[in-house]
């Protein structure tokens, strides 16, 4: 797509779902991975759904989160392998 001065004029919006996934990938820390999903998805309609869909980028679960966090995470990874993170206070 280019405009008429010749340059380019690509947006987020117009990238197919498969990149904007790789893009979240690469962007998203694992060990923040909630609270950085949570905020993308709030975003737009769009993200929300894209990645809602992918249940492997719900599946790392830190119990330091707090429960309302986990039980998102525990829903929408569906039946995607977990990675649990819980410590215990001593």
């Amino acid at each position: 797509m280019f405009d008429t001065s010749g340059t380019s004029s690509i947006t987020v919006n117009s990238l197919p779902d498969e990149l904007l996934l790789e893009i979240f990938r690469y962007v998203i820390p694992q060990q923040e991975r909630m609270k950085d999903l949570i905020r993308l998805s709030g975003v737009c309609h769009r993200w929300k759904s894209v990645l809602e869909d992918v249940s492997t980028l719900w599946s790392w679960i830190d119990g330091e989160d707090g429960l309302p966090f986990v039980q998102k995470s525990l829903q929408l990874s569906k039946d995607a392998p977990l990675d649990i993170k819980y410590e215990t206070k001593s």
